[in-house]
């Protein structure tokens, strides 16, 4: 199966619809997805997350003109949600945005956006080469995303600054709050209500981010070892137990030089045997974590773990 958009953003889709000459055919198309809520006369409720994402991109591709505004029950940019939590959809759409904007490097980027992990060993290219491109898509996407709300702006300056337009409008609590970063966010597990402040709307930050990368020399980790990186390479190790495991141990016990070295048959494999339920086995080296047929974690081994005291004595990890 292909996807011919797959690294398009929603303004690039509705540019290439244009180009085809097939502008007028938008108003026919349907995104929201609150279906229940749809009408003949309003197709679209304005509120959700597709609906939001549309109206984006579409006025970011300056096609407007062939998705009417009254498609929409309710105009997220001038008009009053009536229900908290659709405020905060709008609200945290522009957080989303700001977040990917401001990205600058890749390990951060996935740590930020954990589910960009499930998606890499699935598209054509490497780990990092993929990840770089997912990170791209999204700042072109950001980019789409603030330009489309400079453009709405400028168009309803006037009820802006003369607060005219509803107080908890996506424009005015655009502008009052100075930033996308100010506005109410939305918890991973539960929704977080408008605290009522004197500047209508704003609300806390976005959370951080639960992953943080801690960095050694050129060696760089989540906690739990799920993802590591060597230089700019990634390695996905949830499906590499006994290799995840190894790791852990070394960075737990701090063998970055050969005086922190640690025992593999009586250290290593006996930590990684218990801490993943495996059976005791005989001849056991440390490469038999690390094959594979492409090669590509025996690289990994050679690269970032160095042999001190003999093929099976000492090991620790070259960081530097």
């Amino acid at each position: 199966m292909e996807n011919p958009f797959l690294w398009s953003t929603k303004g690039d889709v509705v540019n290439k619809i244009k180009a085809a000459g097939c502008g007028s055919l938008i108003a026919t198309t349907r995104s929201c997805a609150h279906t229940w809520e749809t009408t003949n006369e309003h197709t679209h409720c304005g509120v959700c997350s597709q609906c939001i994402d549309r109206r984006f991109g579409v006025i970011a591709a300056g096609a407007d003109e062939h998705d009417p505004l009254n498609l929409y029950s309710l105009d997220i940019f001038t008009q009053s949600p009536p229900k908290d939590a659709d405020k905060i959809m709008s609200a945290a759409y522009l957080n989303k945005a700001m977040q990917f904007e401001t990205a600058k490097e890749v390990p951060q980027f996935i740590a930020d956006n954990p589910e960009v992990r499930r998606m890499l060993r699935y598209v054509e290219g490497t780990p990092t080469g993929v990840a770089r491109r997912v990170m791209d898509l999204h700042q072109r996407h950001a980019n789409e995303v603030f330009g489309a709300l400079k453009s709405m702006m400028n168009r309803n300056l006037d009820g802006v600054l003369k607060a005219t337009l509803p107080p908890d409008c996506l424009l005015r609590i655009a502008y009052e709050t100075g930033s996308p970063v100010s506005m109410p966010a939305v918890n991973q597990e539960t929704v977080v209500k408008l605290v009522p402040v004197p500047v209508p709307a704003a609300a806390a930050a976005v959370p951080a981010a639960e992953n943080v990368i801690k960095t050694i020399g050129r060696f760089r980790y989540v906690e739990g070892m799920e993802d590591i990186w060597l230089g700019d390479e990634h390695y996905d190790l949830r499906e590499r137990t006994k290799v995840r495991l190894c790791i852990k141990y070394l960075v737990e016990n701090e063998a970055f030089d050969p005086s922190r070295a640690r025992h593999f048959v009586n250290e290593i494999d006996v930590y990684v045997r218990e801490q993943g339920n495996y059976p005791p086995a005989a001849d056991i080296k440390i490469d038999h974590y690390f094959n594979d047929q492409n090669g590509r974690w025996p690289k990994l081994r050679k690269d970032l773990i160095s042999v001190s005291g003999g093929r099976d004595g000492k090991f620790y990890l070259k960081t530097a």
